[in-house]
């Protein structure tokens, strides 16, 4: 849940240099979470920051910001009596608001999660705005009331600062969130100084009538940032909960009961009833808004708090609910003063929680305290993921001009469009002014396809002209005839499958569906576990109900289909349980969602290989327990077509799992062979010369590019793919923790297809987007998408993907985060971001495209309950522009009636109005209303009718996993750390030996440079006999010789060493040769063991001797022995150094403690090691114990000096 702004922010204050520019004050007001704190002890004068903060940043809230409310003076103070909560102003009050966590890391690694106001205030000093003349910050405690004395009279003091300084200039505030809360009631509280101070006020995702899906489940179970490891290094949502309950301002934000909301706000709760002893019953309870506060009571009776060693009690607190009530009248009455103009941006587009429920029908609640540790499903609306458009849009103030942007409730923050229609309102723009776009708006008729443009010179001005423009164009006529319309024809889209082989043996499907479109299901990375059995229940009860609903042409799931792992997850073996457990989810899965298990297929992933020595041997239980092995898919290749009435789909799925299975984690990459390319090169042209009708390929595997190494012969899948020009590569492996967009698209390029690249920076290849050659005979370049899919494993994903005409889109479902009723499958226009491809440019560019594909917007819906209307939108993005430029109803297709609840849906539109220069201008969102009157809408997503693509950029994690191309990168990595250590070694060796060149501390001393600071101590390193020669012959040993032993197959009994080049097991052929298998695998054992281990171990080795040798120079300083003592330039030098190196040796205890962390990881990695490959110290005595040896060594060494 995302409702609290996150820190981030710091500009350049060179910017802001040179004459102050003609113009009035800008304000900026944060809201809730939307400043820092610090706090400090009453009687000192050091301040810590407590919010935000990126390290021990749990710690630092429970000891400072938790809080209990004082009822007699309306504050909420701090538990701890002599601690004080301060907001720094420094920076005119903009550091506070700018980046919430300025600590030298967050800058160093950019971590714009923390950016909050930072972006815009970059934009309005670009606009020519100044610090503390023209711009200023307000960040407040926002713990406390919005109309509580200390906010309201900083803020008044804030706007006094502001008109002064700016020549008597009234200021505009620019207020975010709660900040407009606090800005109403201060309007409220001190008409007079808001009608001399104040010229406009612009207001940001204010939640005028509250945010009752997220406040209410933050009074009951708190907010949780992050999750997984990351939640350790922030504050927990236990932690969180204990502040909200006691904060006014949460109170404060809750649902207005007086607003006419369209549904009013509800939480619902499955609860446990017992009639007597024996006999109980599960009903669903819903507490309106009035009935929300007794269970409030009910559910934080027993929450408490330890601190001090004392417990506290913190039920809800009817004090600050009688505030909070009176806060609500002010922000009620509360008018906007003559002569203050007012605009309202608010955040559309985005799933908003709204209502929520606690517990399941087969979880239920027994007793009402159990919510607070209980997590909540929530029913969506719309708005930015945290206030619901509908309060964020019902000012009750008279708006010059309100605005709906799609984004979400951080985002609009940072977001170009909030920021075009602040300069406009502001009357301003950067310094290097953009070109001004035509206000042109493209309005198409749904009824005729030719062109119907009308122009118009407006802003969308308020909610009340948006309701207006659209009862005009969904008339409500309009919609009772479509009403009946669906419910005489009563048709439902199917897709009935049925299987053959044609004369050639291939396995072919007929789709009827009716129309040139199919679509199937992938599903990735199950990791059924016998110690999370939640997995495979969850899989049972959602999965088979998801695909009876979906009703799709093949059912694909792309490998690690069990976990086998053990509990500690160190140990990496089959588990028969396990695959025992897959085979019955399976079959219940096949027989409830009705489907033919033909469709099915299931290919072997990495965990599903761990520690096979062999296909078909007794721990092979993929050959015995999966789909494809039940159903005798026995090849590395397996290929199923899909025709429909045009067109042929071309399904090719591929196992690049090692033919020798290791355990892991030496497990991790693809290896096809030149076999393997060799068959799939075969497969993928079966169709090429055989087929009148066109043909699209996709291929399916478990391993994505980068994770997937060469074949012997330096060949790649990416070769074959680009041959054969496929449209899509679908995998998975890689999970959901690294990043959303883990898509990558490849492009010839003019390249030899056999280069193999180490990087690829950015999700689309640099010269993808070159012009079209349309010359006779011409084709455009040879390209894929891959499409790396979220796993079932912690995020419960699934993927439906569709080819309509050709055009091939996909939509992810996450059935963790909310049950998903209804599904919208947009199949054209096709995804700008990551669908759009150089072929469909070229098509258009060259007019080679088939205009009945381009002639409708087209979508796939899929419900539970009777679709009534689905309505198409294209909104425009460029400045000036009204954001909503069409509006329209799709028409439903399909034959008969079926159970099935998938439906296709089209609307005829104009498409050559929409073409245009910008990949990302024009943006589409589909609205679906089910029989029950339940919205859903879809994700909006930019379109190109061009062809062309919108530029995106991977994240720093998603560029790790799709970018590198980790195969090729191992020896490029492992080599020159190998070498960069033989010269460390061996170039102070030879000029003590050759060129008799002596380096030491007083030849450092008298000539400073880092040269010679580094051939002095590795001169001094060289002079240890016993380290120098350790440590060659430590390199020597991990290059030539074996590092362990270890058992790398199940329950075999067999030993394996591992080297460099890969484990040398013994094949289990008649001639029982030894071979190197497991490289690159390997890279994850050798690689952090040479850059984390033994480097380090090094540098602290180094660290070592030169403090000896400083210290000895500081002992004969100090005692007067040494023959330049005189030298007060010298002695002075000492002085300084004393602190460090003086008899406490302060700087040795350093190093020695970044030994020990040394050591603890080290000794961890033995530890796992010794776990995964079933090894005791005896069979890995060089790798574990030559560098603590060593280290200990110059640890004793260096201790005393003579």
């Amino acid at each position: 849940m995302d409702w609290i702004p996150c820190p981030c922010w710091g500009t350049n204050d060179d910017e802001n240099a040179g004459e102050v520019a003609d113009r009035d004050p800008v304000l900026l007001v944060s809201g809730i979470g939307g400043s820092i704190l610090h706090s400090k002890k009453k009687n000192s004068k050091s301040e810590i920051r407590v919010w935000v903060r990126i390290f021990l940043a749990n710690l630092a809230f429970k000891q400072s910001l938790w809080s209990l409310y004082n009822p007699k003076t309306g504050y909420t103070e701090p538990l701890d009596d002599n601690i004080e909560v301060l907001v720094p102003d420094d920076d005119h009050g903009l550091y506070a608001i700018d980046i919430l966590d300025p600590s030298w890391f967050v800058k160093l690694c950019h971590l714009t999660e923390v950016y909050h106001f930072h972006d815009m205030i970059e934009m309005l000093v670009g606009c020519g705005y100044k610090k503390g003349t023209t711009l200023f910050g307000y960040g407040y405690d926002f713990r406390q009331s919005n109309r509580i004395d200390l906010l309201i009279l900083g803020l008044k003091k804030k706007l006094e600062t502001a008109y002064k300084r700016s020549g008597g200039r009234k200021v505009t505030i620019i207020s975010h969130s709660m900040g407009g809360l606090m800005v109403s009631c201060f309007m409220y509280l001190h008409p007079e100084a808001f009608s001399k101070y104040v010229n406009k006020w612009i207001t940001i995702a204010t939640p005028f009538q509250g945010a009752p899906g997220c406040i209410n489940d933050s009074i009951l179970t708190g907010v949780q940032f992050v999750e997984g490891l990351e939640s350790f290094f922030f504050v927990s949502r236990w932690t969180m909960h204990q502040l909200l309950v006691e904060c006014p301002s949460i109170y404060e934000m809750m649902a207005n009961p007086d607003f006419k909301w369209k549904k009013q706000p509800e939480i619902r709760v499955w609860r446990k009833k017992s009639e007597n002893d024996v006999d109980t019953s599960v009903e669903l309870e819903s507490f309106g808004l009035i009935e929300s506060i007794d269970l409030f009571n009910d559910a934080l009776k027993n929450n408490e708090l330890s601190y001090g060693g004392n417990k506290i009690a913190l039920p809800f607190n009817f004090a600050i609910l009688d505030w909070a009530a009176k806060t609500r009248e002010i922000l009620n009455k509360a008018q906007l003063p003559d002569g203050v103009s007012f605009y309202n941006i608010y955040g559309v587009s985005l799933n908003t929680p709204f209502d929520v429920c606690y517990g399941t029908e087969t979880s239920p609640i027994d007793d009402l305290s159990e919510i607070c540790q209980t997590m909540p499903e929530y029913t969506y609306v719309d708005g930015d993921g945290t206030v619901p458009a509908e309060s964020a849009a019902a000012a009750q103030f008279k708006a010059v001009a309100s605005v709906g942007v799609s984004g979400s409730h951080r985002g609009l923050l940072r977001d170009e469009r909030v920021f075009e229609l602040i300069q406009q309102w502001l009357g301003v723009e950067p310094k290097k002014a953009k070109r001004k776009h035509l206000r042109t708006h493209k309005v198409v008729d749904s009824e005729v396809p030719s062109s119907a443009n009308a122009t118009t010179d407006s802003v969308m001005e308020s909610i009340g002209d948006d309701d207006e423009l659209r009862s005009k164009t969904v008339s409500l006529p309009r919609r009772i005839s479509f009403t009946i319309l669906l419910l005489l024809l009563l048709i439902s889209l199917s897709t009935r499958v049925s299987g053959s082989l044609d004369k050639s043996g291939r396995r072919v499907i007929e789709a009827r569906t009716g129309q040139d479109l199919i679509w199937v299901v992938q599903l990735s990375d199950l990791h059924f576990s016998v110690h999370h059995p939640e997995r495979a229940i969850d899989f049972k009860n959602i999965v088979g109900p998801a695909l009876a609903l979906i009703n799709p042409s093949l059912v694909l799931i792309t490998g690690d289909l069990t976990d086998g792992k053990s509990k500690d997850m160190l140990t990496m073996k089959l588990n028969e349980d396990e695959w025992l457990e897959y085979e019955s989810v399976m079959q219940d899965v096949v027989k409830r969602s009705g489907l033919n298990k033909s469709i099915f297929y299931d290919l072997r992933g990495n965990h599903d290989n761990f520690g096979v020595p062999s296909v078909g041997s007794s721990v092979d239980f993929f050959s015995k327990y999966s789909i494809n092995g039940q159903m005798g898919r026995k090849g590395n290749v397996n290929t199923i077509t899909v025709e429909t009435s045009e067109r042929k789909h071309l399904f090719v799925g591929i196992d690049t799992t090692m033919h020798i299975g290791l355990r892991g984690p030496t497990n991790l990459f693809g290896h096809p062979t030149d076999e393997l390319l060799s068959s799939l090169d075969s497969h993928l042209s079966q169709w090429d010369n055989q087929s009148a009708k066109p043909v699209a390929k996709i291929s399916f595997g478990h391993f994505p590019l980068s994770f997937t190494a060469l074949s012997h012969s330096q060949k790649s899948l990416k070769d074959v793919f680009l041959k054969h020009s496929i449209s899509a590569y679908l995998c998975g492996h890689l999970h959901s923790r690294f990043g959303k967009n883990l898509k990558r698209h490849h492009h010839s390029g003019g390249i030899s297809l056999s280069d193999n690249d180490l990087f690829q920076l950015n999700m689309r290849q640099s010269g993808a987007e070159s012009t079209s050659n349309c010359s006779f005979g011409a084709l455009p370049a040879a390209e894929f998408w891959e499409w790396e899919m979220g796993d079932w494993r912690k995020n419960r994903a699934m993927r439906i993907m569709a080819i309509d005409r050709g055009h091939v889109s996909y939509v992810d479902l996450d059935f963790k985060s909310k049950p998903q009723k209804t599904i919208i499958l947009p199949t054209f226009p096709l995804d700008s971001r990551f669908m759009s491809t150089s072929f469909a440019r070229h098509k258009y560019e060259c007019q080679h495209m088939i205009s009945s594909s381009y002639d409708a917007i087209r979508a796939i819906v899929f419900s539970h309950s009777l679709v009534v209307e689905v309505v198409a939108r294209v909104y425009d993005s460029s400045p000036g522009f009204d954001n909503l430029v069409m509006e329209a109803p799709m028409r439903k297709h399909g034959g008969d009636s079926s159970s099935s609840g998938a439906t296709f849906f089209s609307l005829p539109w104009n498409y050559r109005a929409f073409e245009d220069p910008l990949p990302d201008r024009f943006w589409l969102q589909i609205e679906v209303t089910d029989i029950k009157g339940r919205l859903t809408l879809s994700e909006m997503r930019p379109f190109s009718i061009n062809g062309l693509s919108s530029k995106v950029s991977w994240t720093w994690s998603e560029f790790l996993v799709m970018g590198c191309q980790w195969a090729a990168l191992y020896y490029p990595i492992l080599w020159p750390a190998l070498y960069s250590l033989f010269l460390v070694f061996l170039i102070p060796k030879c000029i003590i030996i050759v060129f008799k060149k002596q380096y030491t501390l007083k030849k450092f001393i008298v000539k400073k440079g880092p040269i010679t600071l580094v051939l002095w101590i590795l001169q001094d390193l060289c002079r240890m006999p016993v380290v120098w020669f350790g440590y060659m012959a430590y390199l020597f040993y991990l290059i030539f010789f074996p590092w362990f032993s270890g058992e790398v197959f199940t329950d075999s009994g067999d030993r394996a060493y591992m080297t460099i080049m890969g484990w040398v097991v013994t094949s289990s052929g008649a001639d029982r040769k030894h071979e190197y298998i497991g490289q690159p695998d390997v890279m994850v054992v050798v690689i952090p063991h040479v850059v984390f281990v033994v480097i380090p171990s090094v540098l602290v080795v180094c660290c070592l001797v030169a403090e000896r040798e400083i210290y000895k120079d500081h002992i004969r300083t100090v005692s007067g022995k040494k023959e330049d003592d005189h030298d007060r330039g010298r002695k002075k030098r000492s002085q300084r150094r004393s602190l460090l190196f003086s008899n406490r040796r302060l700087f040795r205890k350093s190093v020695l403690l970044a030994s020990l962390a040394l050591y603890w990881k080290h000794f961890k990695n033995c530890w796992a090691l010794g776990r995964a490959y079933e090894m005791n110290v005896v069979h890995f005595p060089g790798y574990s114990l030559v560098v603590p040896l060593l280290l200990l060594y110059v640890i004793c060494k260096t201790h005393k000096v003579p």
